[in-house]
């Protein structure tokens, strides 16, 4: 007689640490073996959105989901014991899409809470991504995530505010008669509260992290792409924050390439998704990506709601500003954003503030001016 296995009293470490979990933080649920219906293909019957990060489909395009069912059955078989085969089958299609769309959704409309609790399950799932080859294009993706979760992690149990991480190799003192002054680099400034949520504690995050291998040999090819469409050069390290530099990392709702362009966006912006995937060339990606920031910005005047609409789509954030009375700044409409976005955006922010060494007033207007130094007069 076979048993009913749930999620609850059952965990892939029973079976082997590779097995553990696999793709998308999906528990991969057994069933009965006596009650598995037919494995019919999966469609996400969804159309992609025009803009980045625009009302995203909540299921994966069809031939990923397929891939990445196929892939958590082939662990399955791999590496289950007999005697669990004997009595369990491996999730049927359509359950599996369930689990994939559900940490989709967690991550775009989850609370903070919500995302940090997907924490361990994302671990197990990039360590299981790391040992199939095969799945390297999404590698690079999923590790920026687990870095966003675990943000939410550290934005719900902060303890005390972190402090800010003094710059390698800071300028040397200089001295003027009678007093001696020590310079501090621009990102040592924190702003004031509220100013960016939650930008101090990626800050820390960001200061403690080594760049990505491909940054140093793509960032300067990058910044004259930038430079021509006349955005910030500093924002070519959105690519660490979107794909870890890496130009074929793909995402399981279809976004590709070093900014993390969807098929629809790609079009948009002039570039060719079939038969052949010019997103994933270094330089289409990038000049697209640069003129879809401009277009943001160009429409709310603002860098960090730029990059929100980036995030979670431009109409999101016009709607976040249009209910909120008054509202004329990125910390104005934060609280309305999702919890993924209130993390993306002082990511972002701290990454090109550390990777440039370059003031936070650079990007957001709203910032006090840093004071100027006054110089006693001498005698």
């Amino acid at each position: 007689m076979t048993r009913a296995l749930t999620r609850t009293n059952f965990s892939f470490r029973r079976i082997a640490p590779a097995a553990a979990i696999v793709v998308m933080c999906a528990l991969p649920a057994l069933r009965a073996s006596d009650s598995q219906p037919p494995a019919e293909p999966i469609s996400s019957g969804t159309a992609a959105p025009v803009l980045a990060g625009a009302n995203r489909p909540p299921l994966i395009s069809d031939d990923d989901m397929n891939a990445l069912y196929d892939l958590g059955r082939q662990l399955f078989e791999d590496y289950a014991p007999g005697q669990i085969k004997e009595h369990y089958e491996f999730m049927s299609r359509d359950e599996w899409a369930s689990a994939i769309t559900e940490f989709q959704q967690t991550l775009e409309t989850g609370s903070l809470e919500e995302i940090a609790s997907l924490e361990p399950k994302a671990k197990r799932t990039l360590n299981a991504l790391r040992a199939k080859p095969e799945m390297s294009e999404y590698t690079d993706w999923f590790a920026e995530r687990l870095e966003l979760i675990e943000s939410a992690k550290d934005a719900i149990s902060p303890g005390q505010p972190p402090a800010l991480v003094p710059a390698p190799k800071p300028p040397a003192p200089f001295t003027l008669p009678p007093i001696t002054l020590e310079p501090k680099p621009f990102y040592q400034t924190p702003p004031p509260n509220n100013a960016i949520p939650y930008y101090n504690l990626c800050h820390k995050r960001v200061s403690n992290r080594a760049k990505p291998k491909n940054a140093d040999l793509l960032a300067p090819l990058l910044k004259i792409i930038f430079a021509t469409e006349n955005i910030p050069v500093e924002f070519v390290w959105l690519a660490e924050v979107e794909s870890s530099f890496n130009p074929l990392a793909k995402s399981p709702v279809g976004a590709r390439g070093l900014y993390q362009l969807m098929p629809a966006t790609a079009r948009a912006l002039g570039l060719s998704t079939a038969p052949e995937d010019e997103r994933i060339y270094a330089v289409k990606n990038a000049r697209a990506a640069a003129r879809l920031l401009g277009m943001l910005y160009k429409r709310f005047n603002s860098w960090p709601l730029a990059l929100a609409a980036y995030n979670a789509g431009e109409g999101r954030v016009a709607v976040a500003i249009k209910k909120t009375p008054g509202a004329k700044t990125y910390a104005d409409i934060a609280a309305k954003l999702p919890a993924e976005t209130r993390l993306y955006v002082p990511q972002v922010l701290a990454t090109l503030v550390i990777r440039e060494n370059v003031p936070l007033e650079k990007f957001v207007d709203d910032l006090p001016p840093i004071p100027a130094i006054k110089f006693p007069l001498a005698g």
